[in-house]
């Protein structure tokens, strides 16, 4: 970015925002805000590890509301974290090669998914949720990580781990937002993209990326 973008970004108190896309046939499945940061200048470098951690939380799927992370453990795509009661459990090595699955051996429902670290400018963070399942009692949820991040730059003020349903509802859109970007890493490791104000998000139109129009409803673009 360059200074005067920068310079009107920070006068108006814009926040950088980033979201994982996920792919389920369970369509109740929502994204989190992944994270969010002021710490942006003429050059930022977002990159994430590549372990995961798998979640459940008594938190209900709210839109605008954060959710609370109950128990977590490290696990592996093709991998099952067998919940018992209150919610723990331990992870065995069963499952479809590609998904993190989460099986219920309870009767109580509980929210799951899916948490990866984030490092913005050398500075790593915990691991944080940037998607949310409901679980039912007795079910099994299956989530695959995709390698797609959005970026988006908003006003508006909301924790990590927040529930985005649409840009009307959401309390992470809505504010004033500027277009976002959604980047699919499937085929590359590394890549850059610049943003003006007022021009919008800059990629060279490889088939790679796109822009999304501000104010567009992001749960169809991060759950497939």
């Amino acid at each position: 970015m360059n200074a005067d973008t920068i310079q009107k970004l920070l006068a108006g108190q814009y926040t950088l925002y980033g979201y994982k896309a996920v792919q389920s046939t369970d369509k109740a499945g929502r994204p989190l805000v992944w994270f969010g940061t002021q710490s942006y200048s003429t050059t930022t470098v977002v990159s994430c590890s590549d372990t995961y951690q798998v979640y459940t939380s008594s938190s209900p799927i709210v839109s605008g509301e954060q959710i609370t992370v109950g128990f977590s453990t490290d696990i592996l795509c093709g991998q099952t974290l067998q919940v018992i009661d209150g919610g723990v459990g331990a992870v065995v090595n069963t499952g479809n090669p590609g998904d993190v699955s989460i099986a219920n051996q309870t009767t109580t429902e509980f929210t799951c998914g899916i948490m990866q670290e984030q490092t913005i400018n050398g500075n790593p963070s915990a691991f944080v949720p940037y998607c949310a399942f409901p679980l039912n009692g007795l079910n099994l949820q299956e989530i695959r990580p995709l390698n797609k991040i959005l970026l988006m730059f908003s006003t508006a003020k909301t924790n990590n781990g927040t529930v985005v349903v649409d840009s009307a509802d959401s309390t992470a859109l809505a504010g004033a937002n500027g277009p976002g970007i959604i980047i699919n890493f499937s085929a590359m490791s590394s890549c850059t993209v610049t943003y003006d104000v007022n021009l919008g998000w800059d990629w060279g139109n490889y088939a790679w990326a796109q822009q999304i129009p501000a104010n567009e409803n992001l749960t169809p673009w991060l759950i497939e």
